[in-house]
């Protein structure tokens, strides 16, 4: 019986344990586990004329910028998204997947890109609602960041630096 207990016990533990734990989460945002790349030899322009033409080609589109470091780009959700997160009472146009692409310098000629990846429900409505994907898929979302930096490897897209918008 009291074999039986100290297994109880230890079980009980583990599952009080285990949502404090940030490594097991699968939320990126709570696990610290971004898709990112770091690029270096290239001008903050190049990195979003890059960042364009990559979301573009795999059917994003651009949003919005939010400063000239944060750029935000979705499109439609797919079935499975409104399977997973839509209602009966929603159209498959009610959900799109966002993804916010962040770029910050991480030394005198380098930057690292994140990518946060969410799917939201209900966009530009005041009860849009926005959902951090698993980070179970962040290899979908990486690769598009290994090509970002593939293109800057590569040259980067041709554009003359904007000297007004470095820090």
């Amino acid at each position: 019986m009291l074999h039986l207990f100290a297994k109880l016990s230890g079980i009980i533990a583990i599952l009080i344990a285990l949502p404090q734990c940030q490594t097991m989460s699968l939320d990126m945002r709570k696990s610290g586990k971004f898709p990112t790349v770091t690029v270096e030899g290239v001008y903050a322009d190049q990195i979003r004329l890059a960042c364009d033409s990559v979301f573009q080609e795999a059917d994003y589109r651009f949003l919005r910028a939010r400063g000239n470091r944060r750029f935000i780009y979705e499109k439609p959700g797919t079935a499975m998204h409104f399977l997973a997160y839509g209602d009966f009472s929603m159209s498959d146009d009610k959900i799109v997947e966002r993804l916010s692409i962040s770029v910050q310098s991480v030394g005198p000629d380098a930057y690292q890109i994140d990518c946060e990846p969410f799917i939201v429900t209900d966009p530009d409505d005041h009860m849009e609602e926005a959902r951090p994907i698993s980070r179970l898929k962040r290899g979908k979302y990486q690769s598009l960041l290994n090509q970002v930096k593939a293109l800057c490897d590569a040259g980067g897209v041709d554009t003359v630096p904007d000297w007004d918008h470095w820090d």
